[in-house]
């Protein structure tokens, strides 16, 4: 049999598949990166990281979310990985905007779009961190 026969039809496909297998994924979340690291505001939470570090451990775990099988992820769970960075609702969002725009660009299917956002925003508990003042800080008495 050839590969156009055994080929599953894109509506039985996943999401992964969807978006261009590794390659695909791959390529989106490079412009993500781009975009995101000349943006003043969400250019600041990525201040002194590896960013190469990043991208393969997004790559390895946006695998997994998206559906694809044969994908193993062992890094850090979603919410060890943004302890303490103070992830704001405005910081999330606009990152899944970015996300999804860069998508669009490189022809990804309106439907997936939607699919896609669905799957970023089921993580926003696990992403979105609070403020957590030290007791042992000395808060001023008077306004600044």
């Amino acid at each position: 049999m050839d590969d156009v026969s055994t080929a599953k039809p894109l509506s039985e496909q996943s999401l992964f598949a969807r978006l261009g297998g590794e390659t695909g994924l791959a390529r989106l979340i490079d412009v993500q990166y781009e975009r995101m690291l000349a943006d003043d505001y969400l250019g600041e939470y990525f201040m002194g990281v590896d960013i190469d570090r990043l991208k393969t451990a997004q790559l390895a775990f946006l695998r997994k979310a998206f559906g694809d099988t044969e994908a193993v992820y062992r890094g850090a769970t979603l919410q060890s990985a943004h302890n303490g960075q103070l992830v704001t609702e405005l910081a999330f969002d606009q990152f899944i905007d970015v996300f999804v725009v860069a998508a669009r660009e490189l022809g990804v299917a309106d439907a997936d779009l939607a699919e896609v956002r669905t799957v970023l925003k089921s993580m926003r508990a696990k992403v979105i961190t609070e403020f957590n003042p030290s007791p042992e800080y000395n808060y001023p008495s008077k306004p600044f």
